[in-house]
């Protein structure tokens, strides 16, 4: 089974759908069959940086409502959070521009170190409140998980990597991916959005049993 999977590390629902997909992949003890491609798409992109703004305060602005209204936005997305064993700190969160992240993540699967390092970036993301837009921030993110700094900086500093994920967005817009996370599973299964552990494994079940 192959799992397409196109998400952006400035969304906590794309934390949460990457750990969800982990454990109902576990559940079904599936992790070693599976084929994932993780893929690239930027919710805002020109989105600029915002470090040391309150995101409660952020968040308020962008949909037009109320400061306490936008406290309590983030308060359920940390809830939910928890719901799959994730620690969201969401009051720390720097938001900022995620393309040199997703180039990183296409550096890191050329290196076999993929997986660890969307985990990484994720964490550092909703976890830590660093900026994952900066790029010392990515090379000391990438030292810690064992790939070699100065290879990753020369990459992004030749955009190695702009034109692939520049290409997954491309993908995202011409197939109609509008928000993420978004599943394609086996090139003719779609799934938009978070689902819980057990919806997601009867999901998978179902798509394994399709020629």
């Amino acid at each position: 089974m192959k799992i397409e999977m196109w998400a952006d590390y400035t969304c906590p629902f794309c934390y949460m759908g990457q750990a969800s997909l982990d454990q109902a992949l576990d559940g079904l003890g599936l992790s070693e069959e599976i084929e994932i491609v993780h893929k690239s798409f930027q919710l805002e992109p020109n989105e600029a940086c915002h470090a040391g703004e309150d995101l409660n305060e952020l968040v308020a602005k962008r949909y037009g409502k109320s400061y306490e209204w936008g406290k309590a936005h983030n308060e359920q997305h940390t809830q939910m959070a928890a719901g799959f064993g994730l620690h969201l700190n969401l009051a720390d969160q720097t938001i900022n521009n995620t393309i040199l992240a997703h180039q990183t993540t296409k550096f890191a699967d050329a290196e076999g170190k993929k997986e660890r390092m969307i985990e990484r970036i994720y964490q550092a993301t909703f976890e830590e409140g660093k900026d994952i837009g900066d790029k010392q921030t990515l090379l000391d993110l990438a030292a810690e998980i064992g790939l070699d700094a100065d290879k990753l900086a020369k990459a992004l500093d030749e955009k190695t990597y702009l034109s692939a994920t520049h290409s997954d967005i491309r993908e995202a817009m011409t197939t109609g991916i509008n928000g993420v996370p978004f599943y394609l599973i086996n090139g003719n299964t779609p799934v938009f959005g978070l689902h819980k552990v057990d919806a997601l494994k009867a999901i998978l079940q179902e798509a394994s049993k399709q020629p």
